[in-house]
């Protein structure tokens, strides 16, 4: 994975890892706008490469960030908080972790991503944020479970079994993960 990451995650213990960058304040103002147009010439047309092949490309990460977009603005949120943290789950150490807030729902949603010069190569989900307090803030059930339903029609797959059912069991096993 790419080392060139957007913060820079320090590996000495007590160093502030939480510190944004001038790229970083950038990346803020759009995504607080949700500003989709403007965000998009930032993603690498290259985006998650250097990942697995399960991992979405640009394209499919705009169409998702549109969609949870929509999902913030239809719960009356205007603006969106940014926050940087770690993974809970412990992951991939050298990869920045923001989780978004809206500024009315309070949902969460959170998700990793790795800077290379001008442009986000690695754009990833995340399903346990930690912010700099080490204080867990669980994703919103809902939007995790639309993101990774896109992310399904996205990639051609059938999504009838895309339901409350399923919905329920995803979010005990993150819970199981993230929480216990």
């Amino acid at each position: 994975m790419n080392k060139n990451v957007l913060l820079e995650v320090q590996s000495e213990v007590g160093k502030d890892t939480t510190s944004p960058s001038d790229d970083f304040q950038e990346l803020v103002a759009l995504i607080e706008e949700m500003n989709i147009v403007e965000f998009e010439p930032l993603l690498d047309e290259n985006l998650n490469s250097e990942l697995e092949d399960s991992f979405l490309g640009k394209y499919h990460i705009l169409a998702i960030l549109r969609d949870l977009f929509m999902e913030y603005k239809a719960a009356g949120d205007t603006r969106i908080s940014i926050e940087q943290g770690t993974c809970g789950h412990g992951c991939d150490k050298r990869c920045a972790i923001i989780n978004l807030q809206g500024n009315n729902s309070k949902k969460n949603f959170a998700f990793g991503l790795d800077k290379s010069d001008a442009t986000i190569v690695n754009f990833h989900t995340c399903y346990g944020f930690l912010d700099k307090n080490k204080s867990k803030k669980l994703i919103d059930e809902d939007m995790m479970f639309n993101s990774l339903k896109k992310d399904a029609e996205l990639k051609g797959k059938n999504t009838s079994g895309f339901n409350d059912g399923m919905k329920k069991i995803l979010m005990d096993a993150i819970r199981v993960m993230y929480i216990d």
